[in-house]
């Protein structure tokens, strides 16, 4: 079921999110945003918006995301 709730929120323009660190990936649809931490660190970044998925639970706390890890945002 939490497989067709994302799929439902996929439609729509996609961009780039410039994050700040160079170890950080972000992207942007319409609806999703979407951020991987390819980094051994936590970091800090402008998110905003409800969790949908994370890669482990608790990954995504008070605007950082946990090292090695990823986070799918409803905007």
């Amino acid at each position: 079921k939490e497989r067709r709730n994302v799929a439902s929120v996929e439609a729509g323009r996609f961009s780039w999110i410039e994050t700040g660190h160079a170890d950080v990936l972000g992207y942007r649809t319409d609806r999703l945003a979407v951020f991987f931490n390819l980094s051994d660190e936590p970091r800090s970044l402008d998110m905003s918006g409800e969790v949908l998925v994370e890669s482990e639970s608790g990954a995504c706390w008070d605007g950082d995301l946990a090292p090695n890890s990823a986070v799918w945002l409803r905007l």
